[in-house]
């Protein structure tokens, strides 16, 4: 139920930012919206914490096994991976999403690259000119776009001055990359009637 307050022996109702309003003065139709929007709530927090708590349990299981993997090599466990149990017919798939970001040293190296181009007007690429700006635009949050910057870095470049300068601006670039955040993601699966993989599903939406 809503947060009540009782004052002076009257009840009155708090909303969200602290507002009250007399418990007589409360719609029945108020009423039954809040008991509804409570009661479902109530459930879906409950739901959500047993996740949370399902979530940290599975992932102390498999860091435990690929821990015990990787030391049986005598080395650290890192990457994406897929468990199967021996009938082959269930397995969980880990997967590694890290999110890039790039420090101060992304300018310096499009200031090079840009100089790079200037030199290479005449006999340049259109292409390449094209890929530089998609390289180094940036989105609504000011996010530069990774896939671009990368399809930069691993370009094969073989023109006939400036490549010191070229070469010099795509170290600098790589170095300009780290992680920002990494998160890890699992996916449980069965084997359906038709051999297939079936997605276990543990999103609401998704049901």
């Amino acid at each position: 139920m809503a947060k009540v307050v009782e004052i002076e022996g009257r009840k009155y109702w708090a909303d969200f930012k602290g507002d009250l309003t007399a418990a007589e003065n409360i719609s029945k139709e108020d009423k039954a919206r809040d008991r509804v929007a409570e009661t479902v709530c109530t459930k879906a927090i409950k739901i959500s914490e047993k996740l949370a708590e399902f979530k940290n349990e599975v992932s102390g299981i498999i860091d435990e096994y690929l821990a015990g993997v990787a030391d049986k090599f005598k080395t650290t466990w890192k990457g994406n991976t897929q468990i199967v149990n021996f009938s082959q017919d269930l397995r969980v798939q880990v997967r590694i999403q890290e999110s890039m970001d790039f420090d101060e040293k992304l300018n310096v190296a499009k200031n090079l690259i840009d100089e790079c181009l200037l030199a290479w007007t005449s006999d340049s690429n259109p292409a390449l000119a094209t890929l530089v700006n998609k390289a180094f635009e940036t989105d609504r949050k000011g996010k530069i776009n990774r896939e671009f910057v990368l399809k930069l870095i691993h370009l094969k470049m073989n023109a006939k001055t400036h490549m010191d300068k070229w070469n010099e601006a795509i170290q600098i670039l790589e170095k300009s990359m780290f992680v920002k955040s990494s998160k890890r993601q699992l996916t449980f699966q069965k084997r359906g009637e038709n051999g297939e993989w079936e997605t276990i599903l543990l999103d609401f939406a998704a049901l």
